[in-house]
């Protein structure tokens, strides 16, 4: 049996709950460590683990499921979700660089195989020394089967929509400032997402400030359905993020039928080449310069971008697809079966 420790529960979108740790206080961190090491060890009683796969690092609880995958030599796959690139590690660097200290380096240096979402993320992984295997797999996007566009009302604004975590990562500050630039007529700039209260009032004192409270909304967080309606209400998606190891609303709206505008510290290069939306750098000007651009298009003609990107993210990011790639990883990782296309050396 293959068993998923997903601590950070995808909290991207933030639909789902997340569990937090420090390692702020070594004494608190080894009794996450140990409880998960514990929670293996018990789970491991009822079935025959064969193989473990982690997601995310930094949190002592995955130190625990190293130190248990060690201590009874199960092979250990480890989803590094973006966090040893630049912009990721310099965040809270202080007790990053303890914990790498600690255990982090350590626990990664001793996984079997590692998994990123783009190429951009091995580089990030190879920079730091980890020259073990690594699989290349996109997250997978479950759309469901009645997602479709709903028609706007005559005469009402367009929709520009964000939903993601409110968090200074994802560049809210900057979209802010682009979008008073820009100033889009007939448009309005919805903002979905849970986040922390000291944020989230920031937020509205800065739009208070930029005078963008006639055009701009913060409307919380969004559960599975109200998600899907927000993407498939909405004409444009907007992730100005700052750092990003793949971005799973971006497929997500994608294909809703959405075209996106989204920076280079995401991997979204294909963007351009598709005709489906625009990738640019991380700043105002740029930023501004795409919505812009993106405002000014027809509602047929983002129609038409957004069907240009449904087509291809459905054809690269199906859980079906991802699903089928990364069962044939675990079977070679168990010397099972041959070496799968996305594993890179």
């Amino acid at each position: 049996m293959v068993v998923a420790e997903d601590a950070y529960a995808d909290t991207e979108r933030g639909t789902r709950p997340c569990l937090h740790g420090s390692v702020g206080s070594w004494e608190f961190g080894r009794l996450l460590a140990g409880r998960a090491y514990k929670k293996l060890e018990r789970f491991a009683k009822t079935c025959d683990v064969e193989l473990v796969h982690d997601h995310g690092i930094w949190l002592p609880m995955h130190h625990g499921v190293a130190q248990w995958c060690r201590h009874v030599s199960v092979p250990r796959v480890v989803s590094v979700r973006g966090m040893l690139n630049p912009w990721a590690r310099g965040y809270h660097e202080v007790r990053k660089s303890v914990a790498w200290l600690l255990y982090q380096r350590a626990d990664l240096f001793n996984a079997d195989v590692l998994h990123a979402t783009s190429v951009a993320e091995i580089d990030s992984l190879r920079t730091r020394g980890l020259m073990q295997p690594v699989v290349l797999l996109p997250n997978g996007v479950e759309v469901p089967s009645a997602a479709g566009r709903l028609p706007s009302p005559p005469g009402n604004k367009r929709t520009a929509l964000f939903l993601s975590r409110i968090h200074h990562s994802k560049g809210l500050d900057l979209l802010l400032l682009a979008w008073r630039k820009v100033s889009p007529q007939g448009w309005q700039l919805s903002i979905a997402g849970p986040g922390a209260d000291a944020y989230v009032r920031r937020l509205r004192k800065t739009i208070a400030e930029l005078e963008l409270h006639e055009n701009v909304s913060l409307i919380g967080g969004a559960d599975d359905q109200e998600k899907w309606h927000l993407y498939n209400s909405a004409n444009l998606f907007i992730l100005p993020t700052r750092s990003e190891n793949f971005g799973l609303v971006v497929a997500e709206a994608l294909a809703s039928g959405l075209p996106v505008i989204t920076t280079h510290a995401a991997p979204w290069d294909w963007l351009q080449s598709k005709r489906a939306g625009w990738w640019v750098p991380a700043d105002v000007d740029s930023l501004a310069s795409a919505i812009s651009e993106a405002t000014s298009c027809s509602t047929d003609e983002l129609r038409e971008m957004g069907e240009r990107g449904r087509s291809e993210s459905l054809r690269l990011y199906r859980w079906e697809s991802v699903a089928e790639q990364l069962s044939a990883v675990y079977d070679w990782i168990l010397g099972r079966g041959r070496t799968p296309p996305c594993i890179r050396f």
